[in-house]
Formats: structure tokens, C-alpha cells, sequence
């Protein structure tokens, strides 16, 4: 993703599905997309450009090539890109996905789940997760240990609170 505008504007974040019928190339947008793009207020169908013109046109070609290498490969398709909301503001998403098969082995469809990055909220989890590093260090420069064997008693110790039902 290259910067491009980020919505402030207090409304739904985008969280939903679709499903892309490839012999016909039309998507089928739940409820929640369906609003967030302009659509409409319930799910619908809508024809692949109408949906593609959603999708800033820097993400279009890369997007496209790698719906072909799916395609082939059958792999669950994981991938980010700008999608415009109905306010024409390019919005950035997470789109994970996975192939739907007929009994002969055709691809049928792909159904995916769209969901908007929260990078305040990744920021924290990586300040965190470092945050956690360190304190492992610590930890086993203090104890005299190395890391990876601070780092297993911490999986142990969880582990136990897990099967013993405590938080």
C-alpha cells in the first residue's frame, strides 16, 4: 500500500463478504459491502467491472494477476488493496479468500472476506509483540538463560492457565 487516503469519517469499517463467480463474472456483495460501496442497502449481484471499478486502479492489474495465478494454483487467495467507498474515498483492506469446487473439480466460485486495515490498531500489536521480545531478554539475561528457554516456559506456563480454564 503506497499511503493512499485513509477515511477519518466516522462510519461502519468495512467487514464483509463477497463471493466472485468466475463463469460469469459477476460478485455477490453481503449486506454490509453492498451499503459501505453505495450499492445498496441488502446484498446483490453486481457484474465484475462495476465491482472493479472499486478497487483503486493502481491495486486493478496486480489484483488481476494474481486472481489468474489462484485461479490455477486453487491456493486461498490473501492479498491487500484500496477499495472506494461511497463517498469516494479509497479505503485500505485485507481480502482473505478461498476456492469453492464443483464434484468434477471445476472451480465454481471464490468466496472472500474484505476487511479494512486498522493500522493504529497493528501499530499497537507490534509494540507490543516487541515490547514482549525485550521483556523475554530481560528476563534471561537476569535468570541466566538463554531466550528460547524463557520464551518455552512462558508457552508452558500459558499452556497450563489454558487446560486449568484461567484467564
Amino acid at each position: 500500500m503506497d499511503g493512499r487516503s485513509i477515511s477519518l469519517e466516522s462510519e461502519t469499517v468495512i467487514d464483509g463478504g463477497l463471493t466472485w463467480t468466475p463463469a460469469t463474472d459477476s460478485f455477490h456483495l453481503d449486506a454490509n459491502l453492498a451499503v459501505i460501496l453505495g450499492f445498496s442497502d441488502r446484498g446483490l449481484v453486481v457484474d465484475g467491472p462495476v465491482f472493479r471499478a472499486c478497487i483503486h486502479p493502481a491495486d486493478r492489474e496486480r489484483l488481476r494477476e494474481l486472481g489468474k495465478s489462484s485461479l490455477i494454483s486453487r491456493r486461498p487467495v490473501k492479498t491487500t488493496y484500496a477499495l472506494r467507498d461511497r463517498y469516494g474515498t479509497y479505503r485500505d483492506v485485507r481480502s482473505d479468500g478461498f476456492w469453492i469446487e464443483n464434484e468434477s473439480g471445476e472451480v465454481i466460485a471464490t468466496c472472500q472476506r474484505i476487511v479494512e486495515i486498522d493500522y493504529a490498531n497493528e501499530a499497537r500489536a507490534d509494540q507490543v509483540a516487541d515490547l514482549a521480545i525485550h521483556i523475554v531478554k530481560l528476563v534471561a539475561g537476569a535468570e541466566g538463560q538463554s531466550a528460547k528457554a524463557v520464551s518455552e516456559q512462558i508457552q508452558i506456563h500459558l499452556l497450563r492457565l489454558d487446560a486449568e480454564g484461567k484467564p
